[in-house]
């Protein structure tokens, strides 16, 4: 690729190309499911590239813009009230509350 962007943008069509189709179901693979999701990461420039499936837009996170401190917030992105995101997001975190994991039942 001649860019970073080309570089997203073929990994992924590759990704596109391999996904299940959106709402597949076939109930003699019951092992596969739809994808719900496709993401790229660069590494480099700490940026987190994602598409949903149910949207046509690329979304994506510059990880240097959060604050992962100890002490710092907890935040999220809202993915289910607000489903048209487009472009950097970065600064579209909300507070929340910390997820509370289930401690298994003896």
């Amino acid at each position: 690729p001649k860019s970073e962007r080309e570089n997203i943008a073929y990994l992924l069509s590759v990704m596109r190309d391999v996904s299940a189709p959106f709402g597949v179901v076939d109930p003699g693979k019951p092992n596969i499911a739809a994808t719900r999701w496709r993401s790229v990461i660069d590494m480099t420039r700490k940026i987190y590239f994602f598409e949903s499936t149910i949207s046509p837009n690329i979304v994506w996170v510059d990880l240097h813009r959060l604050d992962f401190r100890a002490g710092a917030s907890v935040r999220k992105l809202d993915l289910v009230k607000q489903k048209d995101y487009v472009g950097d997001v970065s600064n579209k975190f909300s507070v929340a509350k910390p997820f509370v994991f289930l401690t298994p039942k003896m």
